[in-house]
């Protein structure tokens, strides 16, 4: 079989190059920098619900203990978190304990509970806070509003 005829081609990066055959131009086209495959851009996550620090929180009712150590006493931290509570939409009570801490028990949607916290944490009197204990229970419906408790 004869040999097949040689012409020169310019491809599509401007470089001289020689065409052999079909199978040549098609070595070529894949050596070329000029058609470099394009990954596909990457999926944007979905956005998380406002309020919500859980992705996964629910609207379903809850109950949350938080203990707040530190210097929480006589810096208004329990008007503060009854202020909070409030704007939240939760039901419970907040109260000082004889050791030092504040104690707060709250109950509502989870969303709303999760706000509360952030909230807290992101007030003046959050950096007060030198730990925070919380731990999550079943709803008890037991609180109509949210109020400050005092010891006698």
């Amino acid at each position: 079989m004869p040999a097949p005829k040689k012409t020169k081609i310019i491809n599509n990066s401007g470089r001289l190059g020689k065409k052999t055959s079909a199978v040549g131009l098609a070595k070529n086209r894949r050596s070329s920098k000029s058609t470099k495959a394009v990954k596909p851009a990457k999926r944007a996550k979905p956005a998380r619900p406002s309020g919500s620090a859980n992705p996964k929180a629910s609207a379903f009712p809850k109950r949350l203990e938080v203990v707040y150590k530190g210097r929480v006493q006589g810096v208004g931290f329990r008007f503060n978190v009854e202020k909070v509570a409030l704007q939240c939409g939760v039901t419970g009570w907040v109260r000082n304990e004889n050791n030092g801490d504040v104690h707060v028990v709250a109950e509502g949607p989870e969303s709303a509970l999760n706000e509360l916290l952030e909230a807290v944490r992101q007030s003046p009197v959050g950096r007060f806070v030198g730990r925070e204990q919380v731990r999550w229970e079943i709803f008890k419906h037991e609180f109509s509003d949210f109020k400050i408790e005092y010891h006698f």
